[in-house]
């Protein structure tokens, strides 16, 4: 037994193409196409760093404990309100100190 199948309405999961509005995204695709008046750029020279100041401090040996104090002064201003417990920012404040110490030492040598 066959069963006639009168309307083309949604069979299966298939639906009704819009065909306006698909000719219109093709158009709009072609005329991506059509760029033009593109050309190279080309690498930049001359550039000098005067005038240019460095970004941070340079810790040496001599500001080093300055620097240590300004990470303790931060921290408090960090953590302050947060409610992250005492052993943790210890923690975080102790491996700041820990890398400028190392930084410093690095550069002496």
């Amino acid at each position: 037994m066959t069963k006639k199948i009168s309307e083309t309405g949604n069979i299966a999961g298939a639906s009704k193409v819009d065909s306006v509005s698909s000719l219109e995204q093709l158009e709009k695709i072609d005329k991506l196409r059509e760029l033009t008046g593109i050309s190279s750029v080309g690498r930049i020279s001359g550039l000098s760093s005067e005038g240019i100041a460095p970004v941070g401090t340079r810790i040496t040996s001599e500001n080093q404990q300055e620097v240590i104090e300004a990470i303790d002064k931060e921290a408090k201003k960090l953590f302050e309100g947060k409610r992250i417990p005492r052993q943790r920012q210890k923690t975080i404040t102790d491996a700041i100190k820990m890398a400028v110490m190392a930084a410093t030492i690095k550069d002496e040598e």
